[in-house]
């Protein structure tokens, strides 16, 4: 009974995140080759808050896009972290001039854009580069995921 799970959940190998087809390629365009996210170790992060509940997120997002909910509470906080992040990124890069025309991408990007797509992040691969710095217990963070250390299972 070697490396069996002795209960679900134990010896998880995945994290969970919730991006948006937007986010993915803002992070692309600020830091091509690698990845920033927040993930729990669980879809249904029951002891999370909703904002760091993979599940839920999936959920508002999605529903959000299908109806065409552009002025949707978590639609608009995406947009938000996305214009500070380009704001934040590109300064510190030296790209000042660049950013007027990200921020404009990003106020114009139809709904679509904002299409939640499903990560599974290998733990294997990760280990020792992520922390878990908020308030919930299953809330963690990597600023250097690459490419082939997840997997969209939803998009």
């Amino acid at each position: 009974m070697k490396n069996i799970p002795l209960y679900p959940g134990h010896g998880t190998a995945v994290g969970f995140s919730c991006q948006t087809w937007i986010a993915r390629k803002i992070n692309e365009y600020l830091h091509p080759g690698l990845y920033f996210c927040w993930f729990s170790k669980r879809f249904n992060a029951m002891f999370n808050g909703d904002d760091s509940n993979p599940m839920w997120i999936y959920l508002i997002l999605d529903r959000a896009v299908e109806q065409g909910a552009y002025n949707n509470a978590k639609v608009k906080d995406v947009k938000s972290n996305l214009l500070y992040a380009v704001d934040k990124e590109l300064r510190a890069a030296g790209r000042a001039t660049d950013i007027p025309a990200a921020m404009a991408a990003i106020r114009s990007a139809p709904i679509k854009c904002y299409t939640p797509q499903l990560w599974k992040v290998k733990l294997n691969r990760i280990a020792g580069r992520y922390v878990g710095v908020h308030q919930y217990r299953d809330e963690f963070k990597i600023t250097n995921l690459k490419a082939n250390e997840f997997e969209i299972i939803i998009e």
